[in-house]
């Protein structure tokens, strides 16, 4: 009669769809590595998986790079996963 097994989580922790939504919602109208460290609440995520997801997202071509501008854009298949996100998240 022992209580169930718990699942571990970490009170901080953040699921790898909040992490996307969360940089490419900061990259619609473009931004460097440095707006999205200041200004996503999220990292206090590492610099490498920073660097996982963002290589994540333009692997799978959410996300694009610009090398001239140096910053992150959200591609129109980004966009289209973000009003997917949202859809699903606001089932009421």
């Amino acid at each position: 009669m022992g209580a169930a097994p718990s699942k571990r989580e970490e009170p901080n922790a953040i699921d790898k769809s909040s992490i996307f939504i969360d940089i490419l919602e900061k990259c619609k109208n473009g931004a460097t590595k440095r707006d999205l460290i200041t200004t996503i609440p999220l990292f206090s995520l590492s610099n490498a998986q920073f660097r996982r997801s963002t290589a994540e997202l333009v692997d799978r071509r959410l996300l694009h790079y610009d090398e001239r501008q140096h910053a992150f854009i959200t591609t129109d298949k980004g966009i289209l996963f973000l009003k997917e996100a949202k859809k699903t998240s606001n089932i009421t």
